[in-house]
């Protein structure tokens, strides 16, 4: 697997979350033109879940499905499973 580097929960959540319209463009266009995979490490997992149930109140379902469907975008890979 030919990795471009790891992403830091920061680009995750803009991605997910989309609240600021110029970086969550910046975000899918840097996902999208990456020439290899992109990890995404447990830590930024962990980040993601803190900030996506304190600060905007989802549930636990809700996070799993948001992190597992970027994770298995095809320009990125997690370190960590979730279940």
């Amino acid at each position: 697997m030919n990795n471009a580097g790891a992403i830091d929960a920061n680009i995750v959540l803009r991605y997910l979350v989309g609240d600021i319209a110029e970086q969550y463009q910046a975000v899918r266009m840097l996902i999208r033109q990456c020439p290899g995979k992109l990890l995404v490490p447990d830590i930024a997992v962990v980040e993601c879940v803190f900030v996506l149930s304190r600060h905007y109140q989802l549930n636990r379902t809700t996070i799993a499905n948001m992190l597992l469907s970027f994770i298995n975008l095809p320009a990125t890979v997690g370190s960590v499973e979730l279940f």
